[in-house]
């Protein structure tokens, strides 16, 4: 096995929205291109694409991260981004003011770095805009003609799957992973026909009740938070208080 790793976490801006992107990799990037001609010829090395499900945060992939660079021996780089506007540590007024002209956003391809050209939408997104998202953040983060390993649990795999219908991303992807998928027909069965009108009554109660949430003490609502998520690591507890405290599922 491998030796233990680090993953990195760090705000990036793609295709002008500040991200939250957890990374592992063993070398930098630009290692291969030295003047070696071995180097030259050996194959980029790939890289595993982890699409978060909800509520579409990375760091909350941050051990399943390591056990999966420890588990492929370091063979391959390892990259995660939270979805655009769901991350707690990105507040929405970063993603309101973001400047069209980050160093990086424009230093590749356009095919994929506007993502959104409006106002924002006050900082909330569709799952749409998040599939352009992730599609720039892969343009981005990784190197042309590196081999991609998709991976996405939960709604991530929904967001795979249309990854995957983007001409610019299919030529690269070797293999698709689904972990736990959200079907895609879930609304249109007998449960999701049942449950949507009454989830779509109580929306108005659980919004006053995340207000209510919002005023507690922070040491009190980390307790609720610690009280019906027992099993969550401790590391994540604070992650999750901001969840519930900036409302950033919208």
């Amino acid at each position: 096995m491998a030796s233990s790793c680090r993953v990195a976490s760090e705000i990036v801006t793609i295709g002008r929205i500040p991200s939250r992107v957890l990374s592992v990799r063993s070398q930098p990037a630009h290692a291969s291109r030295g003047g070696n001609s071995e180097n030259a010829s050996v194959s980029p090395r790939p890289v595993c694409y982890v699409v978060p499900g909800n509520p579409g945060a990375a760091s909350f992939y941050r051990s399943f991260m390591q056990y999966l660079w420890e588990y492929s021996e370091g063979r391959m780089d390892i990259i995660s981004v939270s979805h655009a506007g769901q991350d707690p540590g990105v507040l929405k007024r970063d993603v309101m003011t973001a400047e069209d002209d980050v160093t990086g956003a424009s230093s590749k391809s356009s095919e994929h770095s506007c993502l959104i050209d409006s106002d924002y939408n006050n900082g909330y997104f569709t799952v749409a805009d998040n599939v352009e998202h992730h599609c720039a953040a892969l343009h981005q983060l990784t190197q042309p003609g590196q081999p991609v390993i998709l991976m996405g649990h939960s709604m991530g795999s929904y967001l795979m799957i249309q990854m995957c219908r983007r001409a610019g991303i299919e030529r690269r992807v070797v293999r698709v992973l689904h972990l736990l998928p959200c079907p895609g027909w879930m609304g249109s069965s007998p449960n999701g026909q049942r449950m949507s009108p009454v989830l779509t009554q109580l929306q108005w109660l659980i919004r006053g009740v995340h207000g209510v949430l919002t005023y507690l003490p922070h040491c009190l609502l980390r307790a609720i938070v610690r009280l019906h998520l027992s099993d969550v690591a401790p590391e994540l507890l604070d992650e999750c208080v901001e969840i519930v405290m900036h409302s950033v599922t919208g």
